[in-house]
């Protein structure tokens, strides 16, 4: 997880982090960018880009979809940061 992502150039710059930290090792196949002012904590998820396909900024927006529609405010980080 890489927190304080609170504001678009902190994104962008975390969203690069992310990335390099995806290609530097296996252990891990996404990375929450999070904001722990904002109302919806979980900013955006990273994930590994599947072989043979580049990463797309597009990465996670299925999973964040799916902790936004399946707990309730607040939990979903929680969830996610446990499992």
């Amino acid at each position: 997880m890489i927190n304080m992502v609170d504001d678009a150039q902190r994104e962008r710059l975390a969203w690069e982090a992310a990335q390099a930290a995806l290609a530097l090792t296996t252990r891990f196949d996404r990375i929450l960018l999070c904001s722990m002012r904002a109302s919806e904590p979980i900013v955006r998820a990273v994930e590994r880009a599947p072989p043979g396909r580049a990463a797309s900024e597009r990465d996670g927006h299925a999973l964040l979809a799916f902790c936004k529609d399946n707990f309730a405010e607040g939990e979903h980080h929680e969830r996610l940061r446990t499992s």
